[in-house]
């Protein structure tokens, strides 16, 4: 077997194996002392539970699939493959592979593998199938936990094997349906009788629940976003008494969905006693995935994992205008310390002018270093760099968060938080009722002693 541009050639390089007419594409790290020993790819510890234990999960076999590594040979110690012998060895070798193959579905395990795909997020997308493009080929690609993980971290036995349980069904339903888009009904309120509109046009689900998500500017309450419904919802910008009444009216007889409540309840709170009415029950839905054990905490990710809607995060919906708002007054403040710089004449020996001496504002270059590296970095934090002295000499530089965010924008983000907080909480009644019923196999009748747990 050819050798690709960086190998050290102190291993033998060890080559996929299966069935060249397989479905299924399996990429792992790389080689350990079994494979290096035995020539071929999972065969030892970690080889064998992926063998024995989560194929069979999926209802598959070793011969039902072809695997391979995505470095060729094996490491002192097993250490983890660089970013040169990643980029060199797959591009050398995955490319002819995946041709020879052509399969339909590739699984990528472990976190070398999912390297391969820009901005794939294993912690969030681990077992669930999405279309993709890997070295020119094109398909479904499904990321999933290395089976050694679960031997050294027995947290993530169980995510590895209801992915795997889940993946064997997938396989063996329908891959190009498409419920089609998702029809939104999301409602800026600027007016009293647009927020009564919203709580006539939709009838409350179980438990009169209220999803309900809050925004904030620079230490400030901004906006209130309610649903009702799933993929409907109100967004109220706070500041105008009328409508802060009209909406505290509205959310009084509600059970609210909250995700992370100690970061939205002080909001509500407080809009509910500025109108002298106690604060309506709330639920926790960051709460409520910790108890199911082998669930994700943060919001975007439940939406995805359990919901199948990919959300943007608050950095990519308030990062772009909030620089845009702070370049245009780093260009304000530089044009100021621009004008305060001092010209001193200077004249020669027999006073001819010669050139003359500027002294610079000394803020000057710190502003031009902040506006290149904003244009240059799109990771770069210009706020960290802010100092107090620049902002009493040009005026407080604009803090980074939502105001700058165009309205129709901010609306979507977020109600789309409301209304995700609101689906997860109707999705883990449905969850918790099955569990009740199938895995405690409690009859039906005797689910009310049991509710309290469920």
């Amino acid at each position: 077997m050819d050798r690709c541009a960086v190998c050290p050639k102190t291993y033998h390089c060890v080559g996929g194996d299966g069935s060249y007419k397989s479905d299924i594409f399996v990429i792992g790290e790389r080689p350990g002392q079994d494979e290096e020993k035995y020539g071929r790819p999972f065969v030892g510890q970690s080889g064998r539970e992926f063998n024995e234990h989560y194929l069979r999960l999926a209802g598959l076999c070793r011969d039902d699939i072809y695997i391979t590594n995505t470095v060729k040979c094996g490491a002192d110690k097993n250490k983890k493959p660089t970013t040169a012998e990643i980029e060199n060895c797959a591009g050398c070798f995955l490319p002819h592979e995946l041709g020879d193959v052509s399969p339909t579905l590739v699984i990528l395990m472990g976190a070398t593998s999912c390297s391969l795909i820009d901005g794939l997020d294993l912690e969030v997308e681990h077992g669930i199938p999405f279309k993709g493009e890997l070295f020119g080929w094109s398909g479904w690609i499904c990321a999933m936990y290395h089976p050694a993980a679960g031997m050294h971290r027995t947290e993530l036995m169980i995510p590895l094997r209801d992915d795997w349980k889940r993946l064997g069904t997938w396989l063996q339903r329908p891959k190009e349906h498409d419920s089609g888009p998702v029809v939104k009904d999301y409602r800026l309120a600027k007016s009293e009788i647009e927020i009564k509109h919203y709580f006539w046009d939709y009838i409350c689900g179980p438990d009169e629940l209220m999803g309900v998500d809050t925004e904030s500017h620079d230490h400030e309450p901004y906006s209130i976003q309610v649903s009702i419904q799933p993929n409907t919802g109100l967004m109220v910008q706070l500041g105008d008494p009328k409508l802060e009444f009209q909406l505290s009216h509205h959310i009084k007889p509600h059970t609210l969905v909250l995700h992370n409540a100690p970061a939205d309840l002080p909001i509500v709170e407080e809009l509910m006693k500025t109108w002298q009415w106690a604060t309506p029950p709330y639920r926790d839905t960051m709460q409520e995935a910790y108890q199911f054990q082998n669930l994700p905490q943060k919001l975007k990710a439940l939406a995805y994992r359990l919901l199948g809607k990919r959300r943007r995060s608050w950095d990519e919906v308030v990062g772009p205008p909030s620089k845009e708002k702070l370049r245009e007054w780093l260009i304000e403040s530089l044009i100021k310390a621009e004008s305060e710089a001092q010209v001193i004449e200077k004249f020669g020996k027999r006073g001819q002018p010669i050139k003359p001496e500027i002294i610079r504002h000394p803020l000057e270059g710190k502003i031009r270093g902040l506006m290149t590296h904003t244009a240059k970095s799109e990771t770069y934090d210009p706020w960290k760099r802010i100092t107090a002295e620049m902002d009493e000499k040009f005026g407080r530089a604009p803090h980074k968060g939502v105001k700058w965010v165009p309205t129709e924008e901010l609306k979507d983000y977020g109600i789309n938080d409301a209304s995700d907080c609101l689906e997860l909480a109707l999705l883990f009644d449905r969850m918790r009722k099955e569990i009740v019923k199938k895995e405690w196999n409690i009859a039906e009748e005797d689910q009310d002693e049991v509710k309290a747990y469920a």
